[in-house]
């Protein structure tokens, strides 16, 4: 048998996405936390946020009043979302951050992306993202806590695109090593921050 072709997976990835995501308004609740977090704070300039999904982000980030661009490579999920009035560009998210302008950024969101990159690309990531934010600019990041048993066990290689886990101490230091500060990290359990190890880990870090 042949090989699948790019447009083949990106169906089955569509598919597979709209099957073990979440429901839309599920999904969404649990990033309203973000979405409170920039209102509570200065965003000087434009979001963009990576590997879009369905819009759920762009949908909250568009009511609190900030100007979004949604970004994925999977043109199946950018046609759905483009339908439901977002603006999205089908690019691979870090060429798209390094042909941003120096400082043109207010925000950088990647939700569940930085674990389908290998080390380096992890790196690339953080490290495009504060070449692109302006002074005062935050990145958020949320992805699997590789210190809850289940996750760690079972879930992370549920999706096929997973590349390895990310320890929090990790992500935090390659945040630090790429010139962010105020940095935190935060356990969220369906979008509320909690003392436990939830299953979800986020990542907030400013430019300075």
């Amino acid at each position: 048998m042949g090989e699948l072709s790019s447009d083949d997976f990106a169906a089955f990835y569509d598919a597979f996405s709209q099957r073990f995501r979440g429901p839309y308004d599920a999904v969404k609740n649990r990033l309203r936390v973000h979405a409170d977090f920039l209102a509570a704070h200065s965003v000087p300039g434009p979001v963009v946020d990576l590997g879009v999904g369905r819009g759920e982000w762009l949908e909250l980030a568009r009511a609190a009043s900030l100007s979004a661009r949604g970004v994925d490579n999977n043109a199946q999920i950018v046609a759905a979302t483009r339908e439901r009035g977002f603006d999205v560009v089908q690019a691979d998210a870090l060429q798209y951050l390094a042909a941003q302008p120096p400082a043109a950024l207010g925000a950088v969101t990647a939700f569940h992306l930085i674990e389908h990159f290998n080390a380096a690309q992890r790196l690339a990531l953080l490290r495009g993202a504060q070449r692109a934010l302006a002074s005062g600019g935050w990145l958020i990041m949320e992805w699997p806590n590789a210190a809850h048993p289940r996750v760690a066990q079972y879930t992370f290689w549920l999706d096929p695109t997973h590349q390895s886990l990310l320890p929090i101490e990790l992500a935090t230091f390659m945040a630090e090593f790429t010139g962010f500060s105020d940095i935190e990290t935060v356990r969220l359990d369906e979008g509320q921050p909690v003392a436990f190890e939830a299953l979800d880990i986020a990542l907030r870090a400013r430019k300075p």
